[in-house]
This record gives structure tokens, sequence and C-alpha cells, in this order.
């Protein structure tokens, strides 16, 4: 026997306010415009389990009064240093402890059109001595680096067009390179990844390419024991003949860091130096890239 069909019309009303009231409120939609104030700078928060409203406000209102180039490279850093980078690079700009330009590899550059243009890629370890290399080569150069901390060479793959477009250009004078440590871990397709990043660096009109040679390091105390427990053996041998087949000036940081194995190298983590170590590795850098800097100043004035 069929339902009349007014109690059927009731009963439809009916079950459709049932799955309206089932359904979860929906999400505070994200501002279109800047955020006004705190409740909205945390709607744009994608870490709001590790960074608090009041210090993503502190970033917030930082963009905000930057420059509008400033405001790029600032957002873009944001997006690149995720998760884990990004909480720490904040606390950093607003912790306890004044904050100083100066030793942020991470800081804006703004380029002096008469100077050439540096550009730094590669993991911790060249973000360590950025800063250093930066102020070594103050008035001579605009040193650069990616805004990320670069990870294996897959990464470069998959973000490198971010990387090398700062500031308006991806067109660069010098880069220095560095993929090793993170690549050392899952060996398979390093060197044919390394060709591609390299073929990508030149196209870039770089006078020079500088292949930095990875740092001694370990899986595990060993590395402190002999050259067998140094894992950089595993990815050296590798890029070496990457770096003579492209033609590549080669910084040979292994050998500047491997005599400070005992005395400079963590013993927590069998990867990461002391400040001091970074300084005179960064030194290194600089004065590879100011001699060769100093060769392209000769031959343009002849």
């Amino acid at each position: 026997m069929s339902l009349p069909r007014r109690l059927l019309c009731s009963l439809a009303l009916f079950g459709a306010h049932l799955l309206i009231a089932a359904e979860p409120p929906a999400p505070a939609a994200i501002p279109a415009h800047e955020p006004r104030n705190a409740s909205e700078a945390q709607l744009q928060n994608k870490y709001p389990d590790k960074i608090k409203p009041s210090l993503y406000q502190k970033w917030v209102d930082r963009v905000q009064t930057a420059s509008a180039e400033e405001q790029v490279w600032l957002r873009t850093l944001e997006d690149q240093l995720g998760g884990f980078y990004f909480p720490h690079y904040l606390i950093g700009l607003f912790g306890p402890k004044p904050y100083d330009a100066a030793a942020d590899a991470w800081a804006y550059v703004k380029d002096d059109p008469a100077l050439p243009r540096v550009l730094i890629i590669g993991d911790s370890i060249s973000r360590a001595y950025t800063a250093n290399v930066r102020q070594t080569l103050q008035g001579k150069a605009n040193v650069h680096r990616a805004p990320a901390n670069c990870g294996p060479t897959g990464r470069f793959l998959e973000f490198g067009e971010v990387w090398l477009n700062q500031n308006g250009s991806n067109k660069w004078d010098f880069i220095v390179v560095n993929f090793g440590i993170h690549d050392g871990r899952n060996i398979k397709g390093y060197e044919e990844r390394l060709h591609q990043v390299i073929t990508r660096l030149k196209a870039t009109g770089a006078k020079q390419v500088f292949w930095v040679r990875t740092t001694p390091w370990g899986k595990d105390a060993a590395v402190f024991e002999n050259e067998a427990g140094d894992a950089s053996r595993i990815t050296n041998p590798i890029s070496d003949r990457v770096a003579k087949e492209e033609g590549l000036a080669v910084i040979d940081a292994h050998a500047v860091m491997a005599p400070l194995i005992a005395t400079a190298l963590s013993r927590k983590d069998f990867s990461h130096w002391t400040p001091e170590a970074y300084d005179t590795l960064g030194k290194t850098v600089a004065d590879a890239l100011s001699a060769r800097m100093n060769l392209a100043a000769a031959a343009v004035s002849k």
C-alpha cells in the first residue's frame, strides 16, 4: 500500500533536516585579503600546532611592512621551509635573543646591480656557512641561498625553479652547490639526478658552477674511529666523476673538515659541526668565489 503524497514529502523533509544536522560545521574561510588581526592571521597559519597565534602575527606584521620584492621572498621562505624549519626560523626571528640579520642565512638580499649574483644551494651544512660567505664577500657580491634546507637531489628536481627565481630573476653569475649527505642515505639514481641538476644550473648563464665535496659524516660513532666510518665515501666518488665530466670547479670541503672530525664533528648526529668549523669552511668557499670573480673581472677589463 503506497503512502499518501503529503506524508512522503514530510518524511523527505525530515530526512533532509537530519542530514544537515549531522554534517560538521564548515571551517572558517581563509580571508582573501591580508589578515587584519590575530584571528585572521591564525587562519593562514599552516602549523597551528607548532606556531602560536601571537608569534605568527609577528610574522604577518613583518611581511606586511616589507617591500613588495621582499614580501615575495618571505612568503616563498615560509612555503619552502615547511613544518620543521619554519617554526624554528620564527623562534630565531622573534625569540628572546636579538635577531642578527648578518647571521641569518635566509635573510632577504637586495641585489646591488653593480655586483655579481651568487647562489648557494645545499643542505644544512651549506646553510651554516652561508652567512659567513655573505659577510666575507660584502661589497663584492650579492650572496643569496636557496629558501630551503635543500635535502637530496630529488628536491631540486621538484623545487629548483622556485629556488632559482629570486628577486624576479633566475640568472646567476656564480653558483655554489652540494648534494651528498641526504643522497647518501638512498644512493640509487644519484648520479643521473646530479647530472640533471648541473645541466639546469648551467642554463642560468652562470660563469662558473662550484661543486662542494661532501663533508665527513657518519651513520654512527664509527666515523670517529677510522675512514671506513665516513659515509661521504658513498657519494664523493660519484660526485667527483660528475664534477669532472661537467667541468665544475671543485671546493674540497671534505679535505678542509676531515682533520677536524675529532674536535668539531657533532657526537649527537655525526653530521653537523661547531660554529668555528663552519667559519673555516665558509672562508674556504668565499676564497674560491673571490678568486674566480677576480679572474672574471680581469677578463672584462682587458
